[in-house]
């Protein structure tokens, strides 16, 4: 059984859109912004349990994108 809303350490907070802004290495202006969320907080309201395993995901690439960001340019052209 999920959470209420109000009581989940993974409610949407407006932070998160710079975080999200941030991992996906996108620029936005103040009113897509405001779009992103708004729509976080129906989804929110509509599907509680989708935030944490968005939550998850956005750790997962933000890791991703930390361990790429100490590799140099000959390990990130090499073959996997």
């Amino acid at each position: 059984m999920s959470q209420p809303p109000t009581d989940s350490p993974y409610r949407w907070r407006p932070d998160h859109l710079e975080a999200i802004r941030i991992v996906l290495s996108i620029p936005a202006l103040m009113p897509a912004i405001r779009a992103i969320s708004d729509a976080m907080a129906d989804l929110e309201q509509l599907y509680p349990d989708a935030i944490p395993t968005a939550r998850r995901e956005l750790d997962a690439i933000a890791t991703i994108d930390t361990e790429l960001a100490g590799l140099g340019p000959e390990q990130l052209q090499a073959p996997p």
